[in-house]
């Protein structure tokens, strides 16, 4: 598959609504101030790859679906 942007490029796009997007999911997850005093990094890191794994998931599941949704005359010749 070609892609018109390189990779690096498409994240730079979108890395302001990103940095958006883990500013509200901290406050949500902790509260304004973060997290607890001595809460351990090890618990806070957990917790950052649960939503990096949930992430990933709903990602990958709605781009394939929308490839998969492609009707046949707008699919690229193999």
């Amino acid at each position: 598959m070609a892609f018109s942007k390189s990779t690096a490029a498409n994240i730079d796009d979108v890395r302001p609504y990103i940095h958006g997007v883990a500013k509200y999911l901290v406050d949500q997850l902790w509260g304004a101030r973060g997290p607890a005093w001595g809460t351990p990094l090890s618990d806070i890191e957990d917790i950052a790859l649960a939503v990096r794994q949930v992430l990933t998931e709903r990602m990958l599941q709605q781009a394939l679906q929308r490839q998969a949704d492609t009707l046949a005359p707008e699919r690229p010749a193999d």
